[in-house]
C-alpha cells in the first residue's frame, strides 16, 4: 500500500513475509515510487487512481489492473468493483469520492485501516511521541506544515487543520484548480460528495470489532475515536455538517 522506495533491505523484508500479488496506490499525487514498485513485481497486480495511472504510464509503468475512481473502464481493465471483489475476504477498500485532489484511498486488512493525504496532524499520543523522540515541542511539530506553507493555523482555512492549497482543489472557482488532471465539480457538489463519502466510512470503522488501528501517512498511528475526530477537525468545513453519524 503507498510503496516507497524499493530498497534492496525494503524488499527483503517484504519477500519474507510471502509473494506480493498486489500493489495499492493510496493517492493520485504521491505516485513517485509506484512504477519502481511495479517493476520489481512483474506479476502483482496494480490498483489505483486514473489520473495516477496516466502519470506513471509516461514513465514507462505497465498500465494499471484496476482503476479504483471510474465505474467503466472503456480498455477492458478493471474497476473499482472488481478490485473489491478481486481483495474479497482480504483487504477492503475505501475511495473518497469528491477528493479531486488526490483521489484518496484507504485500506481496512487485518482490522487495521492506512490512508494517504486526509489527516496532516498527529494524534495527541503521537504528538508526545514526536516531542520525546526529536526534542522538538509538540506546537512546532504540530504546525511545522503550515509554517512551511507559509500558512498560519488560525488563518486558513476557518481554522481547520489542512493545507489551503486542499480547499483551492475543491473550489471550480480558482485557477489552482485546473493544475491537477481530476478537476471539481463546476457546481462545487464535490465537497457534498466528499462529506458522504467521508461519513459513509467513519461509520463503517466505528462499527464494534471492525477498525483496532488507523495508521496515517502524514499523522503516524492512532485509535478509531481518534482518526474519526481527526477527518472531522479538518474536513467538517466540507458541507457544514458533522461527519461522525
Amino acid at each position: 500500500y503507498n510503496p516507497i522506495r524499493m530498497h534492496a533491505e525494503v524488499k527483503k523484508w517484504i519477500e519474507e513475509r510471502g509473494k506480493v500479488k498486489f500493489i495499492v496506490s493510496g493517492s493520485s499525487s504521491h505516485t513517485n515510487h509506484l512504477p519502481g514498485t511495479a517493476l520489481a513485481y512483474p506479476d502483482a497486480k496494480i490498483v489505483c487512481a486514473s489520473a495516477a495511472d496516466a502519470k506513471c504510464k509516461l514513465v514507462g509503468m505497465r498500465p494499471a489492473d484496476y482503476l479504483y475512481d471510474v465505474n467503466k473502464d472503456g480498455t477492458g481493465r478493471g474497476t473499482m468493483k472488481d478490485a473489491k471483489e478481486a481483495l474479497k475476504g482480504r483487504v477492503e477498500l475505501f475511495h473518497v469520492d469528491g477528493d479531486n485532489c488526490t483521489q484518496a484511498l484507504m485500506i481496512l486488512a487485518h482490522k487495521h485501516l492506512f490512508e494517504v493525504d486526509l489527516v496532516y496532524t498527529p494524534s495527541e499520543e503521537g504528538m508526545k511521541e514526536i516531542e520525546f523522540e526529536t526534542g522538538k515541542t509538540a506546537s512546532h511539530s504540530k504546525f511545522r506544515m503550515f509554517y512551511y506553507c507559509n500558512i498560519s493555523p488560525k488563518i486558513e482555512p476557518l481554522g481547520y487543520e489542512l493545507p489551503i492549497y486542499r480547499c483551492w482543489f475543491l473550489d471550480p472557482t480558482t485557477v489552482f484548480s485546473r493544475l491537477g488532471q481530476d478537476v471539481p465539480k463546476s457546481d462545487g457538489s464535490g465537497c457534498d460528495d466528499m462529506a458522504n463519502s467521508l461519513r459513509h466510512i467513519l461509520k463503517a470503522i466505528r462499527e464494534p470489532g471492525v477498525c483496532e488501528r488507523v495508521h496515517c501517512v502524514h499523522a503516524l498511528s492512532m485509535n478509531p475515536d481518534e482518526f474519526c475526530e481527526k477527518v472531522e477537525n479538518t474536513w467538517g468545513w466540507l458541507d457544514g455538517k458533522s461527519l461522525i453519524e
